[in-house]
């Protein structure tokens, strides 16, 4: 912060001649900062919480089917294909995108499918309410967790929150994200592998989703080799795939030029004070 300053300073005696331009420009440029600034460090944080809370030694691996055989994305599949696998590993399918009642016509929600056999696993942050429980999952309860700005399409009975997906309705257990700041996962659903829509069964076939197993422990050999047993079980042209470690986008990288100091060590208005300064002397550098 220090070194900051000495900076700005040396930068308005070295050229006395800019120093109205400089003021000037810390004008506008602070302006900018109070209307710019505050949305680009929430996308900051936003990236780097999500970095922060991925799955623990996230990893990728796809579901292959040679030939005509579906195998549909039921309750019934799911426990086939995991079972016996280590109870401390989860497992979350992607690649959905679920429409909710009361959303706009051909509107779509991401949506990621979890399973999970203790309740001990890694969860995605929750600012209210909890997580569905391993319990849950394993009985296919129609509960799910979900962003906060899907909390329009919610309604209550009784003192429970409820949500219609595909005219199924699911009571709403907890807010995954954080209180007073954005998250990447705000307009995302949560929801146990095993209570999907009948809907959304119907459209999706197992092969179709993206499989990421997650677990303290990062070798998930014993796992992927149990699940390629089960596999056979339900299809004998089924194939596991290994598709690499799950990337955790960080969007400060984009949103800061070459050189900025890290933010990431910074309390959050600490970061939106050095931006700033930043911004000042950048812009300074390209006027001389």
């Amino acid at each position: 912060m220090k070194s900051l300053l000495a900076m700005v300073k040396h930068r308005i005696n070295q050229s006395k001649a800019t120093s109205l331009f400089f003021i000037f420009g810390m004008v506008i440029s602070m302006l900018l900062c109070s209307i710019g600034i505050s949305f680009s460090s929430e996308l900051i944080y936003a990236a780097m919480n999500k970095e922060k809370f991925a799955p623990p030694n996230g990893t990728v691996y796809s579901l292959n089917i040679k030939g005509d055989d579906i195998i549909d994305m039921d309750t019934s599949s799911i426990n086939t294909l995991l079972k016996g696998i280590r109870s401390d590993t989860g497992v979350i399918f992607n690649n959905f995108y679920i429409p909710l009642n009361k959303d706009e016509i051909n509107a779509y929600n991401q949506a990621s499918a979890e399973w999970f056999s203790e309740d001990v696993n890694w969860h995605y942050p929750v600012s209210r309410g909890r997580y569905y429980t391993a319990k849950e999952v394993k009985n296919g309860d129609k509960v799910v967790a979900i962003g906060k700005l899907l909390e329009k399409n919610t309604y209550e009975e009784n003192g429970k929150q409820y949500i219609d997906i595909y005219s199924e309705k699911y009571e709403v257990v907890g807010i995954v994200g954080f209180k007073n700041q954005s998250s990447l996962w705000d307009g995302r659903l949560f929801i146990p592998a095993t209570s999907l829509p009948e809907k959304e069964i119907e459209n999706h076939s197992l092969d179709m989703s993206g499989m990421i197993l997650y677990n303290e422990d990062s070798n998930f050999k014993k796992d992927i080799d149990i699940i390629e047993k089960n596999s056979k079980k339900l299809c004998k042209n089924m194939q596991i795939e290994y598709g690499g470690k799950i990337q955790t986008e960080n969007s400060k990288k984009s949103f800061l030029p070459q050189g900025f100091l890290k933010l990431d060590l910074l309390e959050k208005d600490e970061a939106k004070l050095l931006f700033c300064l930043q911004f000042l002397l950048q812009n300074m550098k390209l006027q001389n």
